[in-house]
C-alpha cells in the first residue's frame, strides 16, 4: 500500500516598509540567506537569528510572492488535494494587503482566481467528452466575536461547524457560488468584502476585526473519475495590545475575541510540535475550520507579516517564534477522488422500476419480510460506496440470476402445458388472493423455502441460546433463595412480606385498595403507643429548646416558619401543648394536620 505523501508547513516570511522613515528599526531581513535577525532583548550586544523557507524584505512586490511562493501549490488542488493559504502577524503589519491588495496591485487571493481561469478556462465548457469539465464554486465567511458569518449573505447569523463521516470540516448552511468567469467572481466578491467587520484603532485605519476565509472548490471530472480540491484563503486578524491600540467598548470585545482565538492557535501548534494525543482543535472556532490546515490533509503556506518598527519589538519577537514553531507542522495530504465507472442498469432502477415483476413482489412480502426485492434496492442504495473492483462481481452475479430466472419462467410454461397440476404440486399452499396471481410465482418458491428454511434454523439456535442463558439465571437464583436469607433488597422474602402486609392491613382495619377515610391514619400496630407518647414528649422539647437552624431540620419547616415559631417561644413561653401551635400566624389547621403527621406525631 502505497504511503500518502507528508508535506512541512511551509512558512514565508515578509518584512513590510517602515511607516515613517524617522521610525528606528530592529527587523534585519536577508532574502540570501533567508534569515531574520532582530536583537536579543535580554542582551543588547548579541542578535537572534530566524532561518525559513523564504524571506522578502521591503522591496517584495506582491507578484513576486505569489509566483515562487503560492503558484506551485495551486496544481495539487486539480488532483483532488486541499491547499490552504493563510497570513499571520500582528496588527498593522500588512496582511490584508497581501491577501487582498489593490486595484493596481492585486495580493493573492485574486491573483489565486487569475491563475485558476486561466489555467482551466478552456475546461469550464468542454466541447468533447474526451476533454476535462472544471467547475469553480467561491464561499466567503468570517468568524467575528466567535461567530461564524456567511458573507455572501445579506443577514447571516452564527453558522454551525460540522464534521462529516470521513471526519472533514465543514461550514452547515454556508452559501456557495459557482463563478465561471473573473468578472462573475468580482460581482459576489465585491458586496461579500463590504459586509465584513472593520474598524479604525490607534495603529490601523483599517484594522480587521474579524478572520476571513476565502473557500474554492475545484472539481474536476475526466473520463470515469472526479476530483475534489479546496483552497482556503485566510486573512487572519492580528493580536493587538488595547494599551497601544486604545481600544474602547465594542473594539474593546473583539480584541478580546481575536485574541483568545489566537491563543488558542498557539496551543493547538505546541501540542502538535509535542505530539499529544490530544489536540485542542475545539477551543476555538478559528482552530476548529483550520484543524486541516495545521496537522490535517492539506499543502499549507503561512506568509508571517512582520512590522520593521522598534516599537512593534515585543509583536515581532513573538510572531517569529510562533512562525519557527509552526514550520515544524507536518500534514498528510490525501486525495479526495470519486469513481464514476457505470455499472449494470439492474443496480440503478428504482422501486417502480420492478413493475415487470408484480406478483414476485407480492408473493415474497406475505412470506418474509426480508425480501429479494429488498436486497436488490438495497444494494441499489449502496452501489455508490462499493469498490470499483467489487462491481463488476456484482454485475456478473445479476446476471446470472436475471438468466435463472428466465429459467424457471421457461420450466414453469413447459410443465403448466404438460399438466395443469403442476402448478398446484410446486406451489405453497396460499391464500386466495395470492392464488390468483400470475405464474411467475411458480419460479419464486424455491428462493422462498430457501429463505424460510435458514430463517427457522436462525430462530432455533437462538432459542437455543436464549434458552440456555435463562435457564443459567434461574439457577443462580434458586441457589441464592435456597442459602437463606440476604441483606441485599434484590433477593428478599417477598412472599414472607405479603403475608405480613396482609395481616398489618386485617389488623389496622384499612381497605384493601387503601383508599379509605383511614388510609392516611397511621396504623395502631405500626408504632407502639409507647413509643409514640415518647416521640411527642421529645417533639415538644424540640419546639421549646430547639434554635432557628435546628428548627429547619423539621420536616415542612422551612426558614420562615422555623422564624416564626423561635419568635412566637420568646414571646409568649414554652409550648405547653402541641394545640398552641394553631395560634402562630399562617399555621392554619390543614398545615397543622400535615406537620404533625410529616413529623410522625399524634394528638
Amino acid at each position: 500500500m502505497d504511503k500518502k505523501p507528508r508535506t512541512k508547513v511551509k512558512v514565508v516570511i515578509r518584512v513590510r516598509p517602515p511607516l515613517n522613515e524617522e521610525d528606528l528599526t530592529c527587523v534585519y531581513p536577508s532574502k540570501s540567506q533567508n534569515s531574520v535577525e532582530i536583537f536579543n532583548h535580554r542582551n543588547i550586544k548579541e542578535n537572534l537569528q530566524y532561518d525559513f523557507s523564504t524571506v522578502y524584505d521591503k522591496t517584495a512586490t506582491q507578484r513576486e510572492i505569489f509566483e515562487e511562493c503560492v503558484q506551485p501549490l495551486l496544481g495539487n488542488s486539480f488532483e483532488g488535494q486541499n491547499v490552504s493559504i493563510f497570513a499571520y502577524g500582528p496588527t498593522g503589519a500588512g496582511k490584508t494587503h497581501t491577501m487582498l491588495g489593490s486595484s493596481m496591485d492585486p495580493g493573492i487571493t485574486l491573483r489565486v482566481i487569475k491563475w485558476l481561469f486561466e489555467k482551466c478556462g478552456k475546461d469550464l465548457v468542454p466541447k468533447e467528452e474526451s476533454l476535462p469539465q472544471t467547475t469553480i464554486s467561491l464561499s466567503y465567511l468570517e468568524i467575528y466575536n466567535e461567530k461564524v458569518r456567511d458573507l455572501l449573505a445579506e443577514n447571516s447569523n452564527d453558522l454551525p461547524i460540522r464534521e462529516d463521516n470521513k471526519h472533514k470540516i465543514f461550514v452547515a448552511g454556508l452559501t456557495e457560488k459557482v463563478i465561471d468567469s473573473f468578472e462573475t467572481f468580482k460581482s459576489h466578491f465585491g458586496p461579500a468584502c463590504n459586509r465584513r467587520s472593520v474598524a479604525a484603532t490607534n495603529l490601523n485605519e483599517h484594522s480587521s476585526r474579524s478572520h476571513s476565509i476565502v473557500l474554492l472548490k475545484v472539481t474536476r471530472k475526466f473520463k470515469d473519475k472526479e476530483f475534489l480540491g479546496k483552497i482556503h484563503l485566510i486573512d487572519l486578524a492580528g493580536s493587538e495590545d488595547n494599551r497601544r491600540t486604545g481600544n474602547k467598548g465594542m473594539r474593546l470585545k473583539e480584541s478580546g475575541a481575536i485574541n483568545r482565538s489566537l491563543f488558542a492557535l498557539g496551543e493547538v501548534v505546541d501540542a502538535i510540535n509535542k505530539n499529544n494525543p490530544r489536540i485542542p482543535y475545539r477551543n476555538s472556532k478559528l482552530t476548529r475550520l483550520l484543524q486541516d490546515s495545521l496537522g490535517g490533509s492539506c499543502h499549507s503556506l503561512m506568509v508571517t507579516n512582520i512590522a520593521p518598527e522598534e516599537h512593534y519589538y515585543y509583536d515581532t519577537y513573538c510572531t517569529l517564534n510562533f512562525a519557527s514553531k509552526s514550520k515544524k507542522i507536518v500534514n498528510t495530504c490525501t486525495t479526495i477522488v470519486t469513481s464514476l465507472e457505470k455499472t449494470h442498469p439492474l443496480l440503478k432502477r428504482n422501486a417502480t422500476s420492478d413493475s415487470h415483476l408484480p406478483s414476485i413482489t407480492k408473493k415474497m412480502k406475505t412470506d418474509d419480510s426480508t425480501t429479494p426485492s429488498a436486497s436488490l434496492h438495497s444494494s441499489t442504495s449502496s452501489s455508490n460506496i462499493l469498490p470499483s473492483p467489487w462491481k463488476s462481481s456484482v454485475n456478473e452475479k445479476i446476471e446470472e440470476l436475471e438468466k435463472q430466472i428466465s429459467e424457471f419462467r421457461e420450466l414453469a410454461a413447459k410443465e403448466e402445458t404438460k399438466n395443469s397440476n403442476s402448478k398446484s404440486s410446486l406451489t405453497p399452499p396460499v391464500n386466495d388472493d395470492s392464488a390468483e396471481s400470475s405464474p411467475d410465482v411458480v419460479y419464486a418458491t424455491p428462493i422462498i423455502m430457501k429463505r424460510k428454511n435458514a430463517l427457522k434454523d436462525t430462530s432455533n439456535l437462538f432459542q437455543n441460546l436464549f434458552g440456555r442463558q435463562k435457564q443459567k439465571v434461574h439457577e443462580r437464583l434458586k441457589r441464592i433463595l435456597d442459602s437463606g436469607p440476604s441483606c441485599s433488597p434484590l433477593f428478599q422474602d417477598f412472599s414472607s412480606d405479603k403475608k405480613n402486609n396482609k395481616k398489618r392491613k386485617s389488623d389496622s382495619g384499612e381497605t384493601p385498595s387503601g383508599k379509605g377515610k383511614d388510609s392516611v391514619v397511621l396504623s395502631k400496630s405500626k408504632f407502639d403507643p409507647i413509643w409514640q407518647e415518647k416521640r411527642n414528649e421529645d417533639f415538644l422539647a424540640t419546639l421549646n429548646s430547639a434554635s432557628v437552624k435546628d428548627l429547619q431540620q423539621l420536616h415542612t419547616v422551612g426558614t420562615k416558619r422555623a422564624k416564626l415559631i423561635f419568635e412566637w417561644r420568646e414571646l409568649h413561653g414554652p409550648f405547653q401543648q402541641l394545640e398552641a401551635l394553631k395560634d402562630i400566624p399562617g399555621f392554619t389547621c390543614k398545615y397543622f394536620e400535615k406537620f404533625l403527621k410529616n413529623n410522625l406525631i399524634s394528638q
